[in-house]
């Protein structure tokens, strides 16, 4: 089929035109060229900057062409995009131009309106614009949607219907027959909430509160629900109800709100928590939070942590409890007093952040007694978890150095670096506290506790520290994969170079013996090329000559061989 640059709109699905067409009313053409008469490069700001190609001869379009990734049609949002701008520029005197690398923004609209968009709306008479703001809001509900939320009187009336039923409509086309959204769909899923709320953040500080947790909380009812049946590996539609979530604390945060506002949104909060999919990432627990600095009487209290009651689990993960905790605290504290949050978040501290909070507190205050107390139930409760016990540890640690008490040092230090949980960090702490008679003996034993947890890494990263080469050698001879070669050679070759290069040879032959195709045989020479740049190029020679004549019914081997 043909398509037609003046008609493209009727030829085109009208769901893709209305987003090309929002593509373009909102700037995402970012650069336009007219590289040759009738030809066209333009590059379109959507998840990635797209890039858009089109060759137009008279009025019809000849070729297009775009990188994105949509496969439901011929056509995609980008390319009408660019459609409409070039539609645009051809009404007004197209001019070639060369793009802009460093700028991005409406540049395309600057450079191919060449007369400015006022003088058309200066002499449009109100009867004129009023019949073409009609015909549209009858033909678009989007664009219907948009115009009441902009000019709507009523700036304290919430609607969150009438966005939902926009974003809707987006994510079921982005969805396939079973209700599915793919990979490479879920951004079409999320692009139009997160279209409205960059507009809605950018228009921050003249927009009304109404108008900002309508879009948000649409986007919350709608977005959320879809994160469970999508692949949102990019994280576009996460990423959309984050935004939400983090407008409507803003918004909280920085608006001066009425007090029948503010009991709206605790409504809100409360109602919205428990859409499908908030409790990824405890979006759920930020609206309840935020409830929770709206709380101004007990029965709202009382209805807030019964929801908090229900979010509470008796499962190993600590963290939903904890920020629970926390929010009930703050809730205690403001109807209550802070003595009473006081005494709820110390009967809290079986929950481990809790507990490291009061920690922290005891030790910035020097009152290490009640610290060491605390981190020894710790380690007591949370013995299923080497984890956190290691954070108890940690926190002796800590506190020990700053009494100087030596051998408390020592044992903790010892406790945490065979702990093996990236607890290098502690070797040199051993080295400083032990004296320098006893240091190799530290060293044996060191060894011998992680020989028997399988410990090598620890164990060869030991022997490099305390120059123990010797006994590196001997690890890779026993364990002579070529990993454990090529990592340690640095430190053995001028040491032992013919040692090296015996283990590198033996590895080769080994190789060679249980290799079968053309990967095995590539990586069996990257280990001769590997030998040869130790400087014995004759022995690699005589190496080649053995396995080209063991092997000379392997031709990729000998292929391979060759190029060595």
């Amino acid at each position: 089929m043909m398509i037609s640059l003046q008609k493209f709109e009727s030829q085109i699905d009208e769901i893709i035109v209305d987003r090309g067409l929002s593509y373009w009313e909102n700037g995402n053409v970012i650069e336009l060229e007219q590289t040759a008469i009738g030809e066209f490069e333009a590059l379109v700001s959507g998840n990635e900057d797209y890039e858009v190609k089109i060759k137009v001869e008279g009025d019809n379009i000849q070729d297009f062409d775009c990188n994105c990734p949509y496969d439901k049609g011929p056509v995609c949002k980008h390319v009408v995009a660019v459609l409409f701008a070039i539609q645009n520029g051809k009404t007004n005197g197209l001019k070639k131009t060369k793009p802009n690398k460093a700028r991005k923004g409406k540049i395309s609209e600057k450079q191919l309106l060449e007369n400015p968009f006022e003088n058309i709306l200066t002499r449009l008479d109100k009867n004129e614009m009023t019949g073409w703001i009609r015909t549209w809001a009858e033909k678009d509900e989007k664009f219907r949607n948009y115009f009441i939320a902009r000019f709507n009187e009523n700036k304290e009336k919430i609607d969150i219907e009438r966005y939902a039923r926009i974003l809707e409509k987006e994510i079921s086309t982005a969805e396939d027959r079973y209700g599915y959204i793919d990979y490479y769909h879920a951004g079409d899923a999320a692009d139009e909430a997160s279209q409205l709320l960059g507009n809605t953040e950018s228009s921050f500080k003249i927009i009304g509160t109404a108008e900002i947790f309508s879009v948000c909380f649409a986007v919350i009812k709608t977005v959320a629900p879809a994160i469970n049946n999508s692949d949102d590996s990019n994280g576009e539609i996460g990423g959309a109800i984050e935004h939400a979530v983090e407008l409507i604390v803003r918004t909280f945060e920085e608006k001066d709100l009425s007090d029948s506002m503010k009991k709206e949104l605790f409504e809100l909060c409360l109602k919205y928590q428990n859409t499908e999919g908030m409790d990824i990432n405890n979006w759920d627990l930020d609206l309840l939070d935020i409830a929770g600095e709206l709380v101004y009487c007990q029965q709202e209290k009382e209805r807030l942590f019964l929801l908090l009651d229900r979010k509470d689990t008796t499962a190993s993960w600590h963290h939903t409890n904890e920020l629970t905790a926390q929010i009930r605290q703050k809730v205690i504290g403001c109807l209550e007093g802070s003595a009473a949050a006081d005494s709820y978040i110390k009967s809290m501290l079986h929950l481990p952040g809790i507990r490291k909070q009061f920690v922290e507190k005891y030790i910035r205050e020097k009152n290490y007694s009640a610290a060491k107390e605390l981190c020894n139930k710790g380690i007591i409760l949370d013995e299923k978890w080497p984890g956190i016990v290691g954070d108890w540890n940690k926190f002796l640690l800590t506190i020990a150095e700053k009494e100087g008490d030596i051998t408390e040092i020592l044992r903790t230090a010892t406790l945490l670096f065979l702990g093996k949980f990236n607890a290098k960090e502690f070797y040199p702490i051993l080295k400083k506290y032990t004296s320098s008679d006893k240091w190799n003996q530290t060293v044996e034993f060191l060894i011998r506790e992680l020989d028997k947890k399988n410990g090598d890494e620890y164990i060869t990263w030991i022997y490099i520290q305390e120059g123990m080469f010797e006994n590196l050698l001997s690890f890779i001879q026993e364990n002579p994969h070529p990993f454990n070669i090529e990592k340690f050679e640095q430190y053995l070759t001028p040491i032992y170079p013919d040692a090296i290069k015996d283990l590198y040879e033996k590895a080769i032959l080994r190789y060679a013996a249980h290799a079968s195709n053309r990967k095995a045989y590539a990586e069996c020479c990257r280990l001769l090329r590997k030998m040869k740049k130790l400087g014995d190029k004759h022995r690699v020679d005589l190496l080649i000559n053995d396995l080209t004549t063991t092997y000379k019914s392997r031709p990729a081997f000998l292929d391979e061989l060759k190029r060595v």
